[in-house]
This record gives C-alpha cells, sequence and structure tokens, in this order.
C-alpha cells in the first residue's frame, strides 16, 4: 500500500480567492441578435472561344508610298483581305520642303510603289506557313531597297493552338519554297527580326528588296552578241504544216558534230529559282519556338536521377531530385 501511494501523482487542491465563500461565479448573459446573410451574386466566367477565322485570299497589289513629314515613304493597302503596311527605314527630318523631301527619299533608294502578292492559301502551307508574300519593286528602278512591312494577323490569330499569335515572326523564305517545298534547298527560311504587337494583331520586319534586272532598249529578238556562222555541214530542222498537224523534220546527223546530251541541251540556259530573275523576295508568317508566356523548345538532355546499388548488401538506392 505504501508502494502504491508513492507512485501516485500529487494533487494540490485548488486556491480559492477570498471572498467567494467557495462558490463559482455565474455567467454573464450576453444579448444576441441575428445577422442577415447577404446573397452573394456569383458571376459565371465566360467560356473561351475561338474568333472566326479568315485568311486571306491570292491577290496583288501595287501599294503606293507617298512622303511622308517625317521624310520617308509608307503606304497601306488591303491584298486579298490582309492589312499590309510597307514604309521606307530610313527616315530624316532634315528637310522640310515636299520638294526637297521626294528628292531626298528617292536618293536614298527609297521605292515609290511596291507589288505585295499574297500567294494561295494551300500552297503557303506546304511550305509550312500561315500567310505568304511575294515583295517587289514596282517603280520602275532595279535598285536595291531595304523596307518595313507590317503585316496583320487579326483575322486568323486564333487558327492555331500554343499561343500562337504571341508566338508569330517573320521569316525570309527561298524563292522556290512555294512551287517546290519538298526540294532540300528550298527548305531553308531565316527568322527576321520582327516586331509582334498583340494588342493590335500586327507583327512587322525589316525586309530588303532585291534589285531587279536593268532593262535594255536593245530588241529582245537580237542577240547582240558576236555569233559564228555554224558549218555547212550541221542541217537545221525544217517544219512541215499539214492541215492541224505539225510535224519537225530533223536533217540527219554530221559523224562531225557530237549529239548534246539528253539531260544537258545544247544552248539551254541555266536553272533559276522562280522569283530570283524579278527581284522579288518570299516573306511568310511562322510562330517561333517561344514568347514570354512560355517555350516549346525541346529542353536539354541532362541526368535528373542517380541511383546505387549496395554491392554485395544487395541494397538499391535511387534519388530524383523534384523541383
Amino acid at each position: 500500500m505504501v508502494l502504491l501511494a508513492g507512485l501516485l501523482p500529487f494533487m494540490p487542491e485548488p486556491a480559492v480567492a477570498a471572498g467567494t465563500g467557495g462558490e463559482p461565479q455565474a455567467d454573464r448573459s450576453v444579448e444576441v441578435s441575428a445577422v442577415k446573410g447577404e446573397r452573394v451574386q456569383r458571376t459565371q466566367p465566360k467560356p473561351w472561344r475561338a474568333a472566326p477565322v479568315s485568311f486571306p485570299q491570292a491577290a496583288s497589289a501595287v501599294v503606293d508610298l507617298p512622303v511622308q513629314a517625317s521624310g520617308g515613304r509608307r503606304g497601306t493597302a488591303l491584298v486579298g483581305g490582309l492589312p499590309v503596311t510597307v514604309s521606307s527605314v530610313d527616315t530624316s527630318s532634315e528637310v522640310q520642303s515636299g520638294r526637297a523631301l521626294a528628292d531626298a527619299a528617292a536618293g536614298r533608294g527609297a521605292p515609290e510603289k511596291v507589288r505585295v502578292e499574297v500567294v494561295d492559301r494551300a500552297a503557303a502551307g506546304r511550305a509550312g506557313a500561315a500567310v505568304a508574300l511575294k515583295l517587289s519593286r514596282a517603280d520602275g528602278l532595279s535598285g536595291q531597297a531595304r523596307v518595313r512591312v507590317e503585316i496583320g494577323y487579326g483575322d486568323f490569330h486564333d487558327a492555331y493552338g500554343g499561343d500562337w499569335a504571341k508566338r508569330v515572326g517573320v521569316v525570309l523564305l527561298a524563292d522556290c519554297a512555294v512551287s517546290t517545298p519538298d526540294k532540300d534547298a528550298c527548305k531553308s527560311r531565316t527568322r527576321l527580326e520582327s516586331v509582334n504587337n498583340a494588342s493590335a494583331l500586327t507583327v512587322s520586319a525589316d525586309v530588303d528588296l532585291m534589285a531587279a534586272p536593268a532593262a535594255t532598249d536593245a530588241d529582245p529578238l537580237v542577240d547582240p552578241s558576236p555569233v559564228e556562222e555554224a558549218p555547212a555541214t550541221v542541217g537545221l530542222p525544217s517544219v512541215q504544216v499539214t492541215g492541224e498537224d505539225t510535224q519537225i523534220a530533223h536533217p540527219p546527223a554530221d559523224p562531225a558534230v557530237p549529239e548534246p546530251a539528253a539531260d544537258a541541251p545544247s544552248g539551254s540556259p541555266a536553272p533559276v529559282a522562280e522569283g530570283a530573275g524579278d527581284g522579288s523576295v518570299m516573306v511568310a508568317l511562322a510562330a517561333g519556338a517561344s514568347s514570354e508566356t512560355g517555350t516549346f523548345a525541346a529542353t536539354q538532355l541532362s541526368q535528373t536521377a542517380s541511383w546505387q546499388g549496395g554491392g554485395s548488401a544487395g541494397g538499391f538506392s535511387w534519388s530524383y531530385m523534384a523541383l
């Protein structure tokens, strides 16, 4: 019994305040009133819906670039439903008179007119672009010039997912990207430094218009180069017209004159890419891999986990760093 008492904890009696007589103090009642609740109007968020998509149609137009007060040239046109603004890059406010401004703009090589051709939608898609344009000088001059092209994409900014409108930019395509997109030489593209205005739904970039071949006063049917007379042994084919059929009779081949190869006919010109001879350039709208909202670029391949075997003990551990 003594052992049991030693194990019990000591519990002292609670102290009682003087003058209370040891009676507990009664609680005071508090008046309460019902609280009227207010109904909260919850607004349901509107579901996101893609805007109607309307791609531009294949069309061609000449954009006039009148002289502006800043000294440069600027013109806007709606080509096949696509808003396109072309302006000269080099502007100056040193000269104020209209005549001097025109002379200064012409002296800097700024074109007075630019032809804008919107490529067919199917052809642009085969080249891997949403919209493709062909730009060339249309003022009759052959000098190279740099212009700033601004393209509005508001009618089709919701055509693609993945924040396409914030990743879109201007790329420079090969001259044959639309005609023969499957060739390796036609798949090259150069991303130009673009300015994407997400609020106005426009994207702009500086483009160098190539120099068109200069026109000559010579008769195109006359070859100005000296031509040596052909040997008498080489005959020319004769054309025989009988009714609606036309037949070309070739003279017998001269054994002294070698026959040209089948894949390289004699006198045939070198192959020229489409658009390379008229001084035109091909630009397109295509999305990049990233924007300020994120990136779709491939991440770098690196080891993220490690493991270790316990050897003769048979233990195994695997660790992965969670971010």
